[in-house]
């Protein structure tokens, strides 16, 4: 568990929630998530050429029912809410099923009006707020353009009903808030969404505890709730005088060291995920600092910061690394072993579709089985530009020596769980 200091509002945060059974990973990343939108956008980390907003994208995974996911976001949207209506803060807080339309149609308005945009959308089921298919693709392709958005975004666009028109975004502030089982994740997380850059901008905190089991809560007497209010407002009045979170020499010392001693990983999942990390370290050591109504980063709040991240990326790797291949569909990892083995120079991707496509397997079935093999070791994956031919790289996949060991496939294959 990542430590903060008492009387924090983190740690307070923490103390208010010790009643409920949900899992403390949760309060953790919760309270994170609140004081991260009661900033908004005006905050940063002050890095050169590329500073780091503070908005952050929380999904809570567990199974159904078991580690109070709901319960922790329905505390956390609470409060949030209590403190915008006390503010009178214009943000936007969505809690039902949307629309990539209706959240750009708000958006739209809110720019127009206020020469900014802070939307916080709160997503207890993300299956029923997603959806699958078309659906789940619109929404997590314009939550990935929003996290980063620039200070004037403008462009064509469909908004609500289908109005199509020049859609102007200022100053957007987007955070995120869900919750959905891993069953769930694996189905419909594709490797087009990893690949197209939704995933590396969440953090997946796993419940695999409650932190104990409470069969009758006491009332609350409304006292803390005031309290974790008042110190919301202070870090929120104190921060209009440092919009801009600084990094003591230590800090910087600390974060230059992790940063050239970091190990790279080539699966799909943690390459995508760490394409991002430094900024990870830097948005969640700037929020660690400004808990403490403190507005220089030192080396103690990197160092929090990188504990944290390394626990994040751990869990991404656990929910999707091996686990879009249904044990019903291995057999498919055997036919594609047999015809890599054939061409083992290489077999162009469009090439490997057709073949694999004639055979019964469907294409993003085949890619989700394809990346898992390349995160296995089983296959290797070039970008290979051919003479003559014009036009962008083409992907092309090739045999491994452990693709060629039966004894080594059916024991690796064992080991991640999708034998037969």
């Amino acid at each position: 568990m990542i430590p903060v200091p008492s009387n924090t509002f983190i740690a307070n945060y923490m103390e208010y929630m010790s009643d409920q059974e949900t899992p403390t990973v949760y309060d953790l990343a919760c309270a994170l998530w609140v004081l991260s939108n009661v900033l908004g956008r005006s905050v940063i980390v002050d890095r050169p050429r590329a500073p780091v907003h503070l908005n952050l994208y929380v999904i809570l995974v567990s199974e159904s029912g078991i580690m109070r996911k709901s319960t922790s976001i329905r505390h956390a949207t609470s409060l949030l809410r209590t403190f915008y209506e006390a503010t009178a803060n214009p943000t936007q807080l969505v809690e039902s099923k949307s629309t990539a339309g209706a959240i750009l149609s708000e958006l739209h308005a809110q720019s127009a009006e206020h020469n900014q945009a802070h939307m916080v959308f709160v997503a207890s089921e993300f299956a029923a707020a997603f959806g699958r298919g078309t659906g789940i693709g619109n929404l997590t392709a314009l939550l990935t353009d929003l996290y980063d958005c620039p200070d004037v975004r403008s462009g064509g666009g469909s908004l609500a009903y289908g109005k199509s028109t020049n859609v102007v975004l200022k100053n957007v502030y987007m955070g995120f808030l869900g919750g959905t089982t891993p069953s769930w994740l694996a189905n419909a997380v594709t490797p087009t969404i990893i690949e197209g850059g939704f995933t590396s901008r969440c953090y997946f905190i796993v419940g695999r505890q409650r932190k104990r089991s409470i069969a009758w809560p006491s009332e609350s007497t409304g006292d803390a709730r005031a309290e974790l209010l008042k110190q919301l407002k202070e870090i929120k009045d104190a921060s209009n005088c440092y919009a801009r979170i600084g990094i003591s020499d230590k800090g910087r010392e600390t974060f230059e060291r992790w940063y050239g001693e970091r190990v790279i990983h080539k699966d799909t999942d943690r390459e995508s995920f760490e394409s991002r990390e430094d900024g990870h370290v830097l948005r969640l050591a700037g929020l660690f600092a400004a808990n403490e109504c403190c507005w220089q980063i030192s080396g103690d709040h990197i160092q929090r910061a990188i504990g944290y991240v390394g626990e994040i990326k751990s869990n991404g790797a656990s929910l999707f690394t091996g686990s879009r291949v249904a044990k019903s569909d291995v057999k498919w990892i055997r036919k594609l072993r047999d015809v890599l083995l054939r061409r083992a120079d290489g077999i162009p991707r469009m090439e490997l579709t057709r073949t694999m496509n004639a055979k019964g397997l469907r294409t993003h079935e085949l890619q989700s089985t394809l990346t898992v093999m390349h995160e296995l070791g089983l296959l290797t994956k070039h970008e290979v530009s051919y003479e003559g031919m014009p036009g962008r790289p083409k992907t092309v996949y090739k045999p491994t020596i452990y693709l060629e060991n039966e004894a080594f496939l059916a024991d690796v294959t064992r080991k991640m769980g999708i034998e037969q």
